[in-house]
């Protein structure tokens, strides 16, 4: 093989790899959304309509979210898993899910009690900062082979 073919199938592996993490990426999203949902939609009934605490609220309404995103993620986008067994499986995704928790409640423990930001909205700043932990967590961590 010349170097020429070698610099080529290299670059061509290239960008099947990041249109394969792109599509990781994007599917990620949709299904982190779905769970977004519920967890912002049951925050928002939690703390607004039933009266409940938002530091007691968050982990309730996060937790329903998580849930939903494991399923997700193992019916619709990660293939390849690191792990034969899927109990151990979950037992990490849970893991990296109370980390997320902990960034997530303390997102909105930091920007509604001391920032001064309404809850609703510091619960969208927690979503973002949760979604880029649980990412990169469990792409690289559970889902890569």
């Amino acid at each position: 093989m010349k170097p020429s073919e070698t610099f080529q199938k290299t670059s061509d592996t290239r960008k099947l790899e990041a249109r394969v993490e792109i599509r990781f990426l994007v599917l990620y999203f949709l299904v982190s959304g779905g769970a977004l949902a519920i967890d912002y939609g049951l925050f928002a009934l939690m703390t607004k309509v039933l009266g409940i605490h938002h530091l007691i609220a968050n982990p309730i309404s996060f937790t329903t979210g998580s849930v939903f995103a494991y399923f997700g993620s193992i019916w619709w986008i990660f293939e390849k898993r690191r792990f034969d067994s899927k109990s151990v499986e979950f037992i990490g995704f849970v893991l990296i899910g109370i980390g997320a928790l902990g960034v997530n409640v303390a997102v909105v423990w930091f920007v509604t009690d001391y920032i001064g930001i309404e809850v609703l909205i510091s619960k969208v700043f927690a979503a973002g900062a949760s979604f880029l932990f649980n990412y990169l967590a469990r792409r690289f961590i559970i889902f890569n082979k």
